[in-house]
């Protein structure tokens, strides 16, 4: 069996990462975690798990709970950001005592100085040191991604928490035992359905864009062999084949029973809400965009992105 233990899954919103993320812990050896950098947010609020009870509430939940108290002295039910991992910005469930305007400052001006240290140009890279709040917080999500599998008794975890920066750096920190995912969705269909809502251009695409160029940036930092690009619609309408090619990168055998979401149960934590209650449904796939987006519309994103979405595999 190979040693890959944490798995990071990169991805704008939207783009079916909590779907991917509970494919992948459909396997036997794979444990689902949703957007773990929120686990401090969903205990504070007390939100639900992937199973349906509350996250303080949850079984399985409990087991880390209870070790990490043994180990450490912290009970994170009263304490939920004592183990506070990454930065994070929730926009519809928010937790506004931690989530405070000076947070998303220091947030903020954290994210630039990671931005300006990882760009491939920069010539004092290495002079300028990981930001001490982050890195403690990547230190408290490498203790909890132990304690976890150990608990759990899974060899590979699954973190859909989509940060770049933090993908990189729990790379860096566990180069043979960490792989990234990168996810993308058709720029087209995020243009469309923005433009639906009355939206204009340049904000409908401006954030995919953002990221995707952003993931360019961060990810050439990881070797090839430990990094993968799987393409949402791909995902929707040819699950079993790109399920088999996931496998295959993660090195463990493909097991069919990984397509039955309504099947077993998934311990996630925040990300789509629907994806996670709802899971008889599976993707359903919409590319409305290429009989309803204008012409203007199409030669606009073409001038703007058409080059970014071909280096995420979409060319026609």
């Amino acid at each position: 069996m190979a040693d890959i233990k944490q798995v990071f899954v990169c991805s704008a919103p939207r783009s079916g990462s909590t779907f991917l993320d509970m494919l992948l812990g459909g396997h036997s050896h794979v444990a689902s975690l949703g957007e773990f950098s929120y686990l401090g947010k969903v205990l504070a609020l007390n939100e639900t798990c992937g199973c349906g009870s509350t996250v303080r509430d949850c079984e399985n939940w409990a087991l880390v709970f209870d070790r990490v108290a043994a180990d450490k002295g912290i009970d994170l039910r009263q304490d939920p950001y004592a183990l506070w991992q990454w930065d994070t910005r929730a926009m519809r469930v928010i937790d506004h005592q931690q989530q405070t305007r000076a947070y998303l400052l220091a947030s903020k001006l954290r994210g630039a100085w990671l931005n300006l240290r990882e760009k491939p140009a920069n010539p004092i890279r290495r002079a300028m040191p990981l930001p001490p709040r982050l890195s403690q917080g990547l230190q408290h999500c490498l203790y909890l991604y132990d304690v976890l599998g150990a608990v759990w008794g899974k060899q590979i975890l699954i973190d859909s928490s989509k940060n770049l920066f933090k993908a990189l750096q729990v790379y860096r920190a566990r180069p043979a035992s960490t792989r990234i995912i990168l996810l993308a969705r058709d720029g087209r269909g995020v243009l469309y359905s923005r433009r639906k809502s009355g939206m204009p251009a340049a904000k409908s695409i401006d954030a995919w864009a953002k990221y995707y160029t952003r993931a360019q940036q961060v990810l050439q930092h990881v070797p090839s062999e430990a990094k993968m690009l799987v393409q949402y619609e791909r995902l929707a309408t040819d699950t079993e084949q790109a399920l088999n090619e996931l496998c295959t990168f993660l090195k463990v055998p493909y097991e069919p029973k990984m397509l039955q979401l309504e099947s077993g149960v998934r311990h996630v934590v925040n990300g789509n809400q629907n994806t996670k209650t709802n899971r008889a449904g599976g993707i359903k796939l919409d590319e409305a965009w290429r009989n309803n987006l204008s012409q203007a519309d199409l030669d606009y994103f073409q001038n703007v992105a058409g080059s970014l979405n071909a280096t995420l595999g979409y060319t026609s």
